[in-house]
């Protein structure tokens, strides 16, 4: 995983998941213990700030836009539209991530528009 993470980000990375709880299960933990990630949890309402959920978010409306009708057709759409991610798509969400920081802080922890 971590040597996944330092090809697509060579300059470093950072680790943040929101308070779901299966984030802060005893296996997350040790994963991370194991892979020497440091683990940034986000406020409870702000799963804005983090990357990957915006990722998701992304990836679920090209799927759809796709409308697969089975499984396979469901599984051929995720791998094309994985592989549109890669670097340079990845850092309008990376780069954001300060002005996602100063607006929840703004917001006392609570829910970002991003």
């Amino acid at each position: 995983m971590r040597s996944q993470m330092e090809k697509l980000l060579p300059r470093g990375f950072y680790y943040f998941h929101d308070k779901h709880p299966v984030h802060d299960s005893i296996v997350v933990e040790e994963c991370a213990k194991r892979n020497n990630i440091m683990l940034n949890r986000l406020p409870s309402k702000s799963s804005d700030l983090n990357p990957i959920e915006n990722l998701w978010g992304w990836l679920k409306g090209q799927v759809s836009r796709d409308s697969p009708t089975n499984e396979a057709a469901l599984v051929r759409s995720l791998k094309k539209n994985w592989k549109k991610v890669d670097r340079e798509f990845l850092s309008p969400y990376i780069n954001s991530l300060y002005n996602r920081c100063q607006e929840c802080i703004k917001n006392k922890g609570d829910y970002i528009n991003y």
